[in-house]
């Protein structure tokens, strides 16, 4: 009699109609999209509120949204169209695609707590930027600083910096120097990049170096340094 119901049960589950419907997912919900290196969250509330966060923005763009025959429209702060189906959100003319799953999201490693001198040696150039709790692309922040370290000196370069070299001091793993009223140290991360803090009259800036070959260090000019 078992035997019977079981089979009752599994044919009854494979009659057409019978089975439950598929719940086709609607817009609704948080997108992900890659531009200039960053990851913008686009929220579509069910209510038809919508926002669009960028990192180092304190204020969403926000507004409303409606779909109709395949296409999101959104409106207010920002007025554009986007293609939909269940996977991807597109904006044509930017070539712009929104998913679902959230891209991985650059982290800073804990600082290499016995980093000797000679693993500071060689040239660096500005990777990401710490803004509060978020990290930024170096171009999108504005920040492009380079140095060619060997001991415990630094040449550096770029934003906020001439050229000219740094006396630094190396103690607990970290460089450190004074140069013109700022606070530069140092300190070597678990993946090799290079944290670099620079304090000034009360302000904090703290880059992530990454290591590169040293005929980039100056290309502008082509000078090698001095």
């Amino acid at each position: 009699m078992t035997a019977l119901l079981l089979m009752l049960i599994l044919c009854l589950g494979l009659v057409p109609g019978m089975a439950e419907e598929e719940t086709v997912p609607g817009p609704e919900g948080d997108w992900y999209a890659e531009w200039k290196d960053v990851t913008m969250q686009l929220t579509l509330q069910p209510d038809g509120a919508y926002s669009l966060r960028v990192p180092g923005e304190e204020k969403a763009v926000s507004g409303a949204w409606k779909e109709e025959d395949g296409f999101v429209s959104l409106s207010g702060d920002m007025e554009t169209i986007l293609s939909y189906d269940e996977a991807v959100l597109r904006q044509e003319s930017l070539n712009l695609f929104f998913y679902r799953e959230k891209p991985e999201v650059y982290v800073p490693a804990d600082v290499k707590a016995d980093a000797d001198v000679s693993d500071y040696e060689g040239c660096w150039g500005t990777r990401y930027v710490m803004i509060g709790n978020a990290v930024l692309p170096a171009k999108l922040a504005g920040q492009d600083v380079r140095m060619l370290i060997e001991k415990e000196s630094a040449a550096i370069v770029g934003t906020g910096f001439d050229r000219k070299v740094i006396p630094m001091a190396f103690e607990n793993g970290a460089l450190t120097a004074q140069s013109e009223g700022r606070s530069i140290t140092l300190q070597m991360q678990e993946d090799y990049s290079l944290r670099m803090t620079v304090t000034e009259e009360g302000k904090t800036t703290v880059l992530i170096l990454t290591y590169f070959l040293p005929e980039s260090l100056f290309p502008d000019t082509g000078d090698e340094g001095e």
